[in-house]
């Protein structure tokens, strides 16, 4: 099985550790992990650390997989892209939606399976919202 691509907007804060939780909880609530590919066993009114059991070896294919936030992108963590790859794909270091979802399987192809990147959005000169994308492990 290859790796899938997976991605998940929300709205940006300062604190960008509030904001991984806050996507967190969003995909739990709605139940966006796993995909078609990998639907698990799940106890009523998961948590996020049962989905993280649940999908123990090869993730859930989402956000919930991110354990922190570093530096760069890398496995089980999230990271930024460098201002480099930023003016290098977009032209710009304040990318809006629509440039990161007409790019966006040029920065997938940046990511190792596993790995998960963020990509802060703007609204003219504003960051607005904050899109992680990933690849999946399997």
């Amino acid at each position: 099985m290859g790796s899938r691509p997976w991605d998940y907007v929300t709205k940006w804060e300062p604190d960008l550790n509030a904001v991984v939780e806050r996507a967190q909880r969003e995909t739990l609530a709605s139940g966006s992990f796993g995909g078609e590919w990998g639907k698990r066993e799940l106890p009523p009114n998961p948590t996020i650390a049962d989905v993280r059991a649940a999908y123990e070896y090869d993730g859930s294919g989402s956000v919930i997989d991110v354990l922190r936030l570093e530096s760069e992108p890398g496995a089980e963590v999230a990271g930024p892209f460098s201002d480099e790859v930023l003016l290098d794909v977009f032209g710009t270091v304040k990318p809006t939606r629509a440039q990161a979802y007409e790019r966006f399987y040029e920065l997938l192809e940046l990511l190792q399976r596993g790995e998960t990147a963020y990509v802060v959005l703007f609204e003219g000169e504003k960051p607005n919202e904050v899109l992680f994308l990933g690849q999946t492990a399997d």
